[in-house]
């Protein structure tokens, strides 16, 4: 089921969104996090400037995403599940099949 938005949320949102983690928002309006972003989108709110990532930060990637979950990763860069997925990704990296195993996914 859509909940849809009152007024009264809608400008919170406006006023809170550049100001308040997602996730924080997502709490205090009983909506999911897709559900607050998609808003936020459609209200022509521009979120946080894009973070490219550092040489730094994408050679910890390569040594540790083999070993590590990617939730855990996205924690320590503090980045989106996703990021890290898609930067993975496009680095070509791979989980080590040992990790895998231990995870319940080989």
């Amino acid at each position: 089921m859509i909940k849809e938005w009152s007024e009264q949320e809608t400008e919170k949102l406006l006023k809170r969104f550049r100001s308040t983690p997602v996730e924080e928002l997502a709490a205090q309006f009983n909506r999911t996090v897709p559900s607050i972003n998609c808003k936020a989108y459609r209200l022509g709110i521009k979120t946080k400037q894009y973070s490219g990532w550092t040489i730094l930060e994408i050679e910890r990637l390569k040594v540790h995403f083999p070993t590590k979950t990617t939730k855990v990763l996205a924690v320590e860069f503090g980045r989106s599940v996703n990021s890290v997925r898609q930067k993975a990704f496009r680095l070509r990296l791979k989980k080590k099949s040992e990790h895998l195993k231990a995870i319940g996914l080989a």
